[in-house]
């Protein structure tokens, strides 16, 4: 190999000494969103596969590594990742509520399957009494994210990078935390949330596409479900509709640098075509046989997909979270910053 190729291919696998131009940059530290989406795990774009590139045989020149493309293949977290990254896996119930128990402030107790805190000293008094002694505990299963596009009235409680805010009046379109004296009054940090991964949604991908300061963003889940076929007197055959999958979403939704962007119920999985039915039941001689009979039933494949293109701004972290009810099982977090960039020195994520 001469040696000016050989100058080339080191300086590209960056063996070429820390005084040349093209040795890699140490890490940039970069802080991750604040709440839930803190917590995902990071992936970056798929690789360029026209890098990386080795000029040709020129002294002194030095190749160009291998660098992110602008698409993206961001799987969904599994079970376990979701228990181990958004909390655990059901909300413990507090000890039954007694009412010839006394309870000091802070004590906790349940009635009626929900979590009470007594706010002083109580005794006898039922949980769910209005303007008692007791609060209820707030479930964070159903505090929505602040969404600009919603309308809220006072008492309402959003939580917005990763602490709590409550309403102050009717508001719609003001950042909590962005004006000291508007809207949200600050009630501290999110609480912990707890996932029942039982009630989650299933597995999906979603592929990402950044063009001109957009994302274009398809999700897609698969499922299954059965056909029936029940076999008449007259040896005519019913089909029964297939019935829908429990482990496909009802919505979705798409979060950039941590905060709801676009949310979108899904509509109606798309299904393979229905099997044609069995033979019928027969008696030797031909004749068909008597009675209702229920027959073999068959399997029906089931695809749910949607899209949308979202701004991207100056933001740096997308996620799409696949919601069945309050339950949402989300994406890993797609760095979209990293699209074009030199993949030799990945960036260092530290938390907020």
């Amino acid at each position: 190999m001469k040696p000016s190729s050989m100058a080339a291919m080191l300086c590209l696998l960056g063996l070429a000494g820390p005084v040349m131009a093209c040795s890699p940059l140490p890490p940039v530290i970069v802080k991750l969103p604040a709440g839930l989406d803190g917590r995902l795990p990071v992936m970056p774009p798929l690789p360029d596969p026209n890098y990386p590139y080795i000029p040709p045989a020129t002294s002194g020149m030095c190749g160009t590594p291998a660098r992110f493309g602008y698409n993206a293949n961001v799987p969904a977290l599994s079970n376990q990742e979701v228990s181990d990254r958004l909390g655990s896996p059901v909300t413990p119930l507090a000890p039954g509520w007694l009412a010839s128990q006394i309870y000091n402030a802070g004590d906790q107790a349940s009635f009626n399957a929900k979590n009470y805190s007594a706010k002083w000293w109580t005794q006898g008094q039922q949980p769910d009494t209005p303007n008692g002694a007791w609060d209820l505990s707030i479930d964070p299963l159903a505090l929505p994210n602040w969404d600009a596009t919603r309308a809220y009235n006072a008492g309402e409680q959003v939580i917005y990078a990763g602490k709590l805010y409550r309403a102050k009046w009717w508001t719609q379109n003001e950042q909590p935390g962005s004006n000291e004296w508007g809207a949200w009054a600050l009630q501290g940090d999110a609480p912990a949330t707890s996932v029942d991964v039982s009630k989650l949604p299933g597995d999906f991908t979603v592929s990402a596409v950044k063009t001109d300061g957009q994302l274009f963003v398809r999700y897609t889940a698969y499922g299954q479900t059965s056909v029936g076929y029940t076999q008449m007197n007259n040896c005519q055959i019913e089909v029964h509709p297939p019935m829908p999958d429990p482990t496909l979403a009802d919505s979705w939704e798409i979060h950039v640098d941590g905060v709801k962007v676009f949310s979108s119920p899904l509509g109606a999985p798309y299904s393979s075509a229905i099997p044609p039915a069995p033979p019928a039941l027969r008696n030797p001689d031909g004749s068909c046989v008597s009675g209702i009979h229920g027959l073999p039933g068959a399997t029906v494949n089931l695809t749910s997909t949607a899209s949308t293109t979202v701004p991207l701004g100056t933001s740096r972290f997308v996620s799409v979270w696949s919601c069945k009810g309050t339950q949402c099982r989300p994406s890993k977090l797609f760095d979209h910053s990293l699209t074009g960039q030199p993949t030799t020195t990945p960036p260092l994520y530290v938390a907020p």
